[in-house]
Protein backbone atom coordinates (compact mmCIF):
# COMPACT_ATOMS: atom_id res chain seq x y z
CA UNK A 1 0.00 0.00 0.00
CA UNK A 2 1.40 3.43 -0.97
CA UNK A 3 2.42 5.96 2.00
CA UNK A 4 -0.27 8.63 2.29
CA UNK A 5 1.19 12.10 3.42
CA UNK A 6 -0.10 15.35 5.01
CA UNK A 7 2.19 18.40 5.04
CA UNK A 8 1.93 21.12 6.99
CA UNK A 9 3.83 24.18 5.97
CA UNK A 10 2.91 27.07 8.23
CA UNK A 11 2.49 26.97 12.11
CA UNK A 12 -1.17 27.82 13.30
CA UNK A 13 0.38 29.60 17.07
CA UNK A 14 1.88 31.44 14.35
CA UNK A 15 0.19 31.92 11.14
CA UNK A 16 -3.56 32.71 11.10
CA UNK A 17 -5.61 29.45 10.24
CA UNK A 18 -6.84 30.70 7.31
CA UNK A 19 -3.91 31.53 5.76
CA UNK A 20 -2.40 27.93 6.91
CA UNK A 21 -1.11 25.75 3.90
CA UNK A 22 -1.62 21.90 3.87
CA UNK A 23 -1.17 19.42 1.52
CA UNK A 24 -2.05 15.89 0.78
CA UNK A 25 -0.27 13.63 -1.03
CA UNK A 26 0.41 9.55 -1.76
CA UNK A 27 3.97 8.40 -2.26
CA UNK A 28 4.75 7.18 -5.95
CA UNK A 29 6.88 4.88 -7.55
CA UNK A 30 6.81 6.54 -10.98
CA UNK A 31 5.94 10.61 -11.41
CA UNK A 32 2.41 10.73 -12.99
CA UNK A 33 1.32 12.84 -15.69
CA UNK A 34 -1.88 15.18 -16.03
CA UNK A 35 -2.55 18.77 -15.82
CA UNK A 36 -4.45 17.58 -12.32
CA UNK A 37 -1.84 16.03 -10.82
CA UNK A 38 1.17 18.13 -9.16
CA UNK A 39 4.19 16.09 -7.67
CA UNK A 40 7.09 17.15 -5.61
CA UNK A 41 10.47 15.79 -4.62
CA UNK A 42 11.34 15.88 -1.02
CA UNK A 43 15.33 15.12 0.15
CA UNK A 44 16.32 12.82 2.23
CA UNK A 45 15.82 13.82 6.02
CA UNK A 46 16.21 12.87 9.53
CA UNK A 47 13.21 13.19 11.04
CA UNK A 48 11.56 13.05 14.79
CA UNK A 49 8.89 10.65 14.88
CA UNK A 50 5.89 10.35 17.53
CA UNK A 51 2.76 8.10 16.55
CA UNK A 52 -1.11 9.67 17.23
CA UNK A 53 -3.73 7.17 17.39
CA UNK A 54 -6.58 9.48 19.16
CA UNK A 55 -8.54 13.10 18.64
CA UNK A 56 -6.46 15.82 16.68
CA UNK A 57 -6.30 17.32 20.36
CA UNK A 58 -3.59 14.50 21.22
CA UNK A 59 -1.84 15.14 18.30
CA UNK A 60 -1.51 19.35 19.77
CA UNK A 61 -0.32 17.73 22.31
CA UNK A 62 2.41 15.71 20.43
CA UNK A 63 3.73 18.72 18.95
CA UNK A 64 3.64 21.30 21.82
CA UNK A 65 5.70 17.81 23.41
CA UNK A 66 8.14 17.50 20.70
CA UNK A 67 8.72 21.64 20.49
CA UNK A 68 8.73 22.63 24.05
CA UNK A 69 10.07 19.22 25.85
CA UNK A 70 12.12 17.11 23.28
CA UNK A 71 13.50 19.41 20.41
CA UNK A 72 15.60 21.95 23.32
CA UNK A 73 17.13 18.92 25.00
CA UNK A 74 17.50 17.26 22.08
CA UNK A 75 20.93 18.94 20.52
CA UNK A 76 18.70 19.18 16.66
CA UNK A 77 16.68 22.05 15.39
CA UNK A 78 13.86 21.95 13.02
CA UNK A 79 14.92 21.41 9.22
CA UNK A 80 14.05 23.50 6.58
CA UNK A 81 11.27 21.57 5.52
CA UNK A 82 7.03 20.91 6.38
CA UNK A 83 6.29 18.73 8.91
CA UNK A 84 4.68 15.07 8.44
CA UNK A 85 1.63 13.29 8.82
CA UNK A 86 2.61 9.78 7.68
CA UNK A 87 -1.36 8.28 7.97
CA UNK A 88 -0.92 4.68 9.21
CA UNK A 89 -3.52 2.88 6.52
CA UNK A 90 -5.69 5.53 4.53
CA UNK A 91 -6.91 9.29 5.99
CA UNK A 92 -9.39 9.29 7.89
CA UNK A 93 -10.40 5.68 7.29
CA UNK A 94 -11.27 5.86 11.66
CA UNK A 95 -13.54 9.09 10.37
CA UNK A 96 -13.11 12.60 11.72
CA UNK A 97 -13.15 12.20 15.04
CA UNK A 98 -10.08 9.33 16.02
CA UNK A 99 -6.42 9.40 13.64
CA UNK A 100 -3.74 7.00 13.07
CA UNK A 101 -0.58 8.39 11.82
CA UNK A 102 3.31 9.51 12.59
CA UNK A 103 3.74 12.78 13.10
CA UNK A 104 7.62 13.67 11.06
CA UNK A 105 9.33 16.59 12.07
CA UNK A 106 11.79 17.21 9.98
CA UNK A 107 15.17 17.78 12.41
CA UNK A 108 18.75 18.69 11.84
CA UNK A 109 21.75 18.68 14.50
CA UNK A 110 21.79 22.10 15.99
Amino acid sequence: MDQWLGYMWDNPEITASNRCRYDAAVEVASVPSGPEVSYLRFPEMKVAEVKICGSIELELRALDWLYGTWLPGSGYVPAEQPGFEAWIGRPFAHGTEYFEFFIQLPVTRG
